[in-house]
């Protein structure tokens, strides 16, 4: 059961990796898109579901995602994205992602939304 969060605000991403691991996930998490490809090549049939934030250096959500959307065995993994951007809850679709929860994000509506996505990616 492990989940990739990737954010580069050091205390939020801690923070759901914390709820995460003691809801029973295991959790990676990356600082930036670049950090969290490699991640992905090196765990890729770990890694059942990642938490992306769109406003990071180097690569930002929007890269990785499209270079995520490259590879197809990456692409078959399912992205959340968390994001203090209004205007992502309109392009969300755009992003082809599942999920957007905005930030101030809320846990519980979050974790049900994990719990769901994680049981889809089987």
């Amino acid at each position: 059961m492990t989940v990739l969060v990737i954010d580069d605000n050091a205390a939020f991403r801690m923070l759901l990796a914390d709820m995460l691991h003691y809801e029973g996930y295991h959790v990676i998490c990356a600082t930036q898109g670049a950090e969290a490809l490699a991640i992905l090549h090196g765990h890729l049939y770990r890694i059942r579901l990642i938490l992306l934030d769109l406003d990071m250096p180097v690569m930002n959500g929007w890269e990785f995602r499209h270079v995520q959307l490259q590879e197809p065995l990456l692409a078959a993994i399912p992205v959340i994205v968390i994001s203090a951007r209004s205007e992502v809850a309109c392009q969300h679709n755009v992003l082809g992602v599942a999920e957007y929860h905005p930030k101030p994000i809320v846990y519980d509506t979050l974790l049900d939304t994990v719990q769901y996505q994680y049981a889809r990616s089987g």
